[in-house]
């Protein structure tokens, strides 16, 4: 038998031994220095700002013990391997006489005298977190968190990581391969395997998602449990077959059958451990194709559900439901009608007009049978009980998205869909707990019906849901909604309700009880909060042009593990339901909504301001932040590695309430893809946002569809592509539609008439021909030709621009002034062009961390114009200021930016009688590319070309191609000031110079080994001046030496008939543009001009280079 005392003897030696290291006292010091660090800043936020992480329901001790996990992972290895590689000399008789144990009792002490160690250090981890989070008063402290991260990250990997080392060296005997085999095993399952192949190879837990929610607890607890356990079991037995293959004297004869016997569990419970996740998987594939099988099945259904009356009872774990709906067939004639069901849930009774009738449940789909049916409308029951499969949800979406990562900065949380647990319930549309008709792609139109709806859960839970809410007795409700909805949602939990009424509607506050940390934050606000939102409220429907349609607004805080997705077909996601907004718990761990932060950065503004403001006017501040950047105008990542250009939640924002307003508002009924509705709420949603100046260049999602649409028309790209992946497209073509239309009787004609009629219309199905005569008479045109001609054909107009001439001029007794520009369409179709003119000074905040909200933005007024093909035409504006800025938008134009800010001439203020217009007209002008004395070259010519040095020098260097190669699938980036690439990479923006494309390229500074070379044809010999394009693009955000400011040397060299000549260009912010070189004689025959890439600015920018004949 085993010695329990040369077990515990061997422990104590090697824990003493690896506390007298100094290779694990550095570490230690160096690891608990980092955590204390961390806490102390980050969890107190006593510093510039903290970790707003914090405030997560369990993210202290998440985080310490995530990066605790890794580094003492990788410590571990070298360690365990270092104490095995001393006793090379275990088969000697002295080893034997020495140490007098059998190979179980030394290698199970080492294991226990490592862990013993390394869980003290775990101990100190959390005992730091513990304190510096009684400190910071406003994170809340799970203490059932502190007892299981342990058990959950910390012990299956040292357990893992000590059984692969010891194992390992037993097989290569050597210490070196050793420590290459597995730190290389570790920075594979890092940067490479990740959360692929189930998660098997994430043995530090890096992908796994630990995050725990006081509402809900972990997501998917069982599948987490199941996972780590087979990582400590995995290092159970590594470490019982190092003890089988160690080279020592046995001593007792039964120890090696026994260890065998161990070993065949041990192996027998992986096996099972990962035989369970391999079949959920199968499992959860097998049913998202049968699902996705059965929508590609569906027929056009014109039966429609007008009013359902339900009753769901909670029972612990699951929900029981009797669901009778009243249907209209509407002429269907088949014999079975399909409803939409999570598969979850099993029907067990079906009725018509109280007649039972046969029916089949086949994944989501339930076939009811219908012959028996002859009345125009019937009542249809539905009994059925279960749970909800969150496997059925998002069915559409593609497997990739759902295996992505919900980082939460950096800690990971689930991906939960639907929640149905004993004391929390969270049900939406998406997870079908309702049925719904299962017509031809039913989940991108729901229909509006009416619902009554009773509720019965345990007394002390709060119920949430859509209507009016009347209590029936202990612990059962009924819901009334006063409209009928397209969706309809279910919340029970522990929740705490402040509620209060703003301009008759009531504004409710559901927050887990815990979670009062924002309370200090608004102490003096109670008799001011309905002012401020009222005033939000008011300033965005003035924008929007459209009224709140609900009679009440509930804010609904929503367990961080809970998760939705944008879709192409609208911007409305599953945290946005009617009359509520799932919002995320603690404020989802996102930097607006840490109101510690928010408060001092108002407070450092004001300090610089010199203002004198006081707590309430402060407070007021916080809360008009937090409100606009989360549900007005969602704050996006300031440096974030996504492009704009991507339809992603991070560039919509998943709490953004316009979807109340329109998406949850009106509805028109289209066969197939919802392509009209798109196009209506891209069009209304974009009235929220002003035009944006792209000083850092980059394609817009605009720029993105204009690339997309080269010869391509829209009905092209949805026959030949996926759907899913043309969201961009369907809102730039729906922008450009709506830009159409109002042409013929101007914007504000044609928003008001449009307004009126999504009023009129609210709650409605409407019919698509009643909406295209309807949209025919406000846009007084022919809405089916436009629409058919949007839709098939692939029309490319194509605008030049002159600059903007300005003139001060005389109106009775008052200056106004008089703007001017010419255009023409040198395309092959008649086009539109947007034009917005701000005037006047810009008054915004400044600073990196300013809200992107202000309650006072300036409305920006785009007027449109038509410019047909071959034609030129100047169009007049009158303001009653100065103009600061013009800017156009050519929507589905070769023009790329599609957005461009157009160059202000000085102010003629000298002549007052300058004949003034409003509008347009045709112009007597010719606007050209290029005069007949001038050969242009730009970037985007054949006779362009690029030397790149090929290597990168440093390790910045490398890291830095790196990352350029990730963004590698875009055509066109952005200058990217704070990290330029090592080679010539093309860039866009309107600051740039080209016919139709605006592009550039740039570089990090180099040695001249790189360089760019512009090659023209001269026909006539003579002497040409020679000028470069060279565009003075600065760098707003670096902070210290005013580098905007700041003269940049490029180094060109003219290549001409009398040899070469370098000419050392200095450009600042005064001499951009077109920038004389000098005059040469050049030949017939080819002229050159290079741009080396030596300079003293950080990065080079090349662009055109023109001659002039003299």
């Amino acid at each position: 038998m085993m010695s329990l005392f040369k077990i515990t003897t061997v422990a104590r030696f090697e824990s003493k031994t690896l506390l007298r290291s100094w290779f694990f006292r550095i570490f230690a010091i160096l690891i608990m220095g980092f955590v204390l660090m961390f806490n102390l800043f980050g969890v107190t936020a006593i510093a510039d700002g903290g970790w707003p992480g914090r405030l997560l329901p369990s993210g202290v001790p998440y985080f310490n013990l995530w990066i605790l996990n890794i580094a003492q992972a990788v410590i571990a290895v070298f360690l365990s391997a270092d104490f095995l590689g001393r006793d090379k000399k275990l088969d000697t008789t002295e080893a034997f006489y020495v140490r007098s144990m059998s190979n179980s009792e030394y290698v199970l002490g080492k294991t226990m005298g490592v862990l013993k160690v390394f869980l003290l250090l775990n101990a100190a981890v959390l005992m730091s977190a513990l304190l510096f989070s009684l400190i910071a008063t406003e994170v809340n402290i799970s203490w059932t968190a502190y007892l299981l991260y342990p058990l959950l990250i910390s012990l299956p990997t040292l357990i893992l990581v000590l059984g692969l080392s010891f194992f390992t060296m037993t097989l290569v005997r050597n210490q070196a391969i050793t420590f290459v085999l597995l730190l290389g095993f570790i920075a594979l399952s890092l940067f490479y395997l990740g959360n692929k192949y189930l998660g098997v190879f994430d043995i530090l837990g890096f992908y796994t998602p630990f995050m725990r929610s006081d509402f809900t607890g972990f997501q998917d607890f069982n599948s987490l449990l199941i996972q780590r356990f087979a990582y400590l079991l995995i290092g159970m037995a590594l470490i019982i077959a190092t003890i089988l293959r160690l080279p020592r004297l046995e001593q007792q004869r039964l120890n090696k059958p026994m260890l065998w016997g161990t070993l065949l569990i041990f192996s027998s419970l992986i096996a099972v451990s990962y035989f369970i996740q391999i079949t959920t998987s199968i499992r959860s594939d097998n049913l998202l194709l049968q699902i996705n099988q059965l929508n590609a099945k569906l027929p056009q259904i014109a039966s429609q559900i007008t009013s359902y009356q339900a009753k769901v009872k909670h029972n612990n774990d699951a929900i029981d439901c009797e669901v009778s709906m009243q249907i209209n067939r509407n002429a269907y004639t088949a014999n079975t009608l399909p409803l939409a069901l999570n598969p979850g849930l099993k029907v067990t009774a079906c009725t018509i007009n109280q007649q039972p009738v046969s029916f089949q449940q086949d994944a989501h789909i339930v076939s009811v049978d219908v012959t028996t049916v002859s009345e125009e409308s019937y009542l249809l029951q539905l009994t059925y009980e279960g749970t909800i499969l969150d496997d059925a949800i998002y069915a559409d979406i593609k497997e990739e998205i759902k295996a992505s990562e919900n980082r939460k900065d950096p800690l990971l949380a689930g991906k939960g869909y639907s929640f149905i647990q004993p004391n929390y319930v969270l049900l939406t549309r998406e997870a079908h707990w309702y049925p719904v008709i299962a017509r031809d792609q039913y989940w991108t139109q729901y229909p509006f019906a009416a619902m009554n709806l009773t509720v019965h859960s345990e007394p002390n839970l709060e119920v949430i849901s859509q209507g009016l809410k009347d209590s029936i007795n202990s612990g059962t409700y009924s819901f009334t909604p006063e409209q009928k909805l397209n969706a309809y949602s279910l919340v029970i939990g522990d929740y705490e309700r402040h509620t209060t009424v703003i301009d008759s509607v009531e504004f409710n506050l559901y927050h887990h009880k815990t979670h009062t940390y924002y309370k200090d934050y608004f102490s003096e606000l109670n008799d001011t909060v309905a002012d401020v939102v009222q005033s939000i409220k008011d300033d965005f429907e003035r924008k929007l042009g459209l009224t709140y349609p609900f009679q009440r607004l509930s804010i609904v805080e929503a367990p961080i593990n809970f998760h939705s997705y944008i879709r192409n077909w609208t911007l409305a996601t599953e945290n946005i339901m009617p009359e509520m907004v799932f919002f995320p718990e603690n404020g989802g761990g996102l930097w607006q909504n840490d109101l510690g932060n928010v408060r001092r950065r108002i407070d450092r503004s004001v300090d610089r301001s010199n203002e004198e403001r006081s707590e309430k006017e402060l407070q007021v501040e916080v809360l008009k932040n937090y409100l606009g950047d989360n549900f007005i105008r969602p704050s996006r990542f300031f440096f974030g590695r996504q492009r704009e250009a991507e339809r992603s939640i991070e560039n919509w924002g998943r709490y953004q309430i316009f979807p109340l307003y329109y998406s949850y508002v009106n509805s028109i009924d289209e066969q197939g893809y919802p392509l009209l509705t798109i196009a209506v709420e891209n069009y209304l949603h974009q009235r929220l946002g002003e035009t944006r100046r792209r000083g850092l260049g980059g394609l817009s999602s605009n720029d993105e569809v204009v690339l997309k649409l080269r010869n391509n028309s829209l009905k092209d790209l949805i026959n030949e592509e996926d759907v899913n992946t043309l969201g961009n497209i369907f809102a730039s073509k729906g922008n450009q539609l709506f830009s159409n239309l109002k042409v013929n009787v101007g914007q504000a004609n044609f928003d008001n008439d449009l307004n009126a009629l999504m009023t009129a219309k609210q709650f409605q199905n409407q019919a698509i021909n009643d909406f295209t005569a309807s949209i025919s008479q406000v846009s007084m045109s022919d809405f089916s030709d436009m629409y058919n001609s949007w839709l098939n054909d692939a029309y490319r107009p194509a605008f030049l621009f002159s600059s903007v001439d300005v003139s001060e001029i005389k109106e009775g007794n008052r200056i106004r002034y008089f703007v001017k520009v010419t255009v023409s369409n040198q395309g092959d179709a008649d086009g539109i062009v947007g034009f917005t003119v701000r005037e006047g000074r810009q008054q915004r905040g400044r600073g990196r961390f300013r809200s992107r909200f202000q309650g006072d933005d300036e409305q920006d007024g785009e007027q449109s114009y038509q410019f047909n093909a071959g034609q030129t035409y100047d169009i007049g504006f009158l303001l009653d200021e100065e103009p600061r800025e013009v800017l156009v938008n050519t929507y589905i134009a070769v023009n790329i930016p599609s957005s461009q800010t157009l160059t202000l001439n000085p102010i003629n203020r000298k002549n007052k009688k300058v004949a003034f217009f409003e509008g347009s007209k045709i112009s007597s002008k010719t606007l050209n590319y290029k005069v007949k004395n001038e050969i242009i070259v730009d970037n985007e010519d054949s006779g362009f070309e690029l030397v790149n040095t090929g290597e990168s020098r440093t390790v910045k260097d490398w890291w830095t191609a790196m990352q350029n190669e990730e963004d590698g699938d875009s055509d066109y980036g952005m200058v990217r000031f704070w990290n330029p690439p090592v080679k010539w990479q093309p860039v866009v923006s309107d600051k740039f110079f080209g016919e139709y494309l605006r592009s550039a390229v740039y570089k990090r500074k180099g040695s001249g080994e790189g360089y760019l070379a512009w090659k023209a044809n001269i026909e006539q010999a003579g002497t040409y001046e020679v000028h470069a394009y060279v565009a003075n693009i600065t760098n707003r955000f670096r902070r210290g030496n005013n580098n905007s400011n700041k003269e940049k040397i490029y180094n060109f060299t003219v290549y001409h008939d009398d040899g070469k000549d370098p000419i050392e260009l200095v450009i600042s912010n005064d001499n951009s543009g077109w920038l004389y070189l000098g005059e040469f004689y050049f030949s017939e025959g080819n002229a050159q001009v290079q741009l080396s890439d030596v300079s003293n600015s950080e990065y080079i920018i090349g662009d055109a280079v023109k001659w002039i004949k003299k």
